[in-house]
């Protein structure tokens, strides 16, 4: 694994671990859901999962939509493991937060 630091505010940097092509961001303690996006319920264990797609972000929307899925945020850009990616927000069942992302 490499560590990468990265951010826009130099007060509040931000950590992730990559190895190959998957990224690992690591949330600083102390911050609360306000400053940081992440499950509706951040306990340990809770979980912030990002999945790839090769679909673009309209049709993703389109495709939650459908199924009544509400949308926390996007599409909006963001930094993956290989660069900028295209990311749509929404929670699980049990409110953990799910990235649906595209390098397209």
């Amino acid at each position: 694994m490499r560590r990468l630091d990265y951010g826009d505010a130099p007060d509040r940097p931000r950590t992730a671990m990559l190895f190959g092509n998957q990224r690992i961001n690591l949330r600083p303690v102390g911050l609360g859901s306000s400053e940081w996006m992440t499950a509706e319920y951040a306990v340990s264990g809770s979980d912030d999962l990002c999945f790839l797609t090769e679909f673009s972000p309209d049709h993703v929307l389109t495709h939650l939509r459908t199924r009544n899925v509400e949308i926390i945020e996007g599409p909006t850009k963001r930094h993956g493991a290989r660069g900028p990616v295209t990311s749509v927000y929404c929670r699980d069942p049990d409110g953990s937060l799910i990235e649906i992302a595209s390098y397209l």
